[in-house]
């Protein structure tokens, strides 16, 4: 079994949420980002680093009651791959792959993960692992640590898209058993319909 890690990025500005930080925002009696580190905190995931940035400390609120690892990011305002870059580089050297999860979606649940655990370890080294559902492409993706360094590179705001399409060969896509793996809470309208699919 290949250890795998995740990279939860929890440092954005949350500029489409009015002025509110999505991921302290309240859904069903918990913080959005609690919700996601329930999930890691219940899958296959062998080690999980939370990057904060904007709002740090009450980030740090939140996932002091979760085993996890956090590391800042004092670039935050530069964008997505930032925090990608700051998140890979805290992985620990015994994590053969890593699951860059999106602090704002909070329906993806731990069998989704481990779906996507179990193609990593079905696949070859190279394997990049994409969750999808009905044909339509989600988050997170898995990544084998041959491209940790590619990551590692990221700039702008684009997130890993880069990174796939260089090497859309080792893509593995990975059936998932509902939407949550395209759901995020982005904005208000969008966090009052997470309210109903997790109630």
């Amino acid at each position: 079994m290949k250890r795998v890690g995740a990279v939860v990025l929890a440092a954005g500005l949350s500029s489409r949420m009015g002025g509110q930080n999505k991921l302290l925002a309240d859904l069903n009696g918990r913080p959005v980002l609690a919700h996601v580190l329930a999930a890691i905190a219940s899958s296959d995931v062998a080690h999980a680093v939370v990057v904060t940035g904007h709002d740090a400390w009450q980030v740090m609120d939140v996932i002091q009651e979760f085993d996890v690892s956090h590391i800042h990011n004092s670039e935050f305002s530069c964008g997505m791959a930032a925090s990608i870059r700051t998140g890979i580089g805290a992985m620990r050297d015994d994590i053969e792959g890593a699951l860059i999860c999106l602090g704002d979606m909070p329906a993806v649940s731990s069998e989704a993960l481990n779906l996507m655990i179990s193609a990593f370890n079905a696949g070859a080294e190279d394997t990049i692992c994409v969750p999808v559902f009905e044909a339509r492409r989600g988050q997170p993706v898995l990544f084998a640590r041959r491209y940790f360094s590619q990551l590692a590179g990221l700039t702008g705001d684009h997130g890993a898209r880069g990174v796939l399409a260089a090497n859309a060969d080792a893509v593995r896509l990975v059936d998932m058993p509902d939407n949550g793996v395209l759901l995020d809470a982005d904005t208000a309208e969008k966090l009052a319909g997470l309210r109903d699919f997790l109630s």
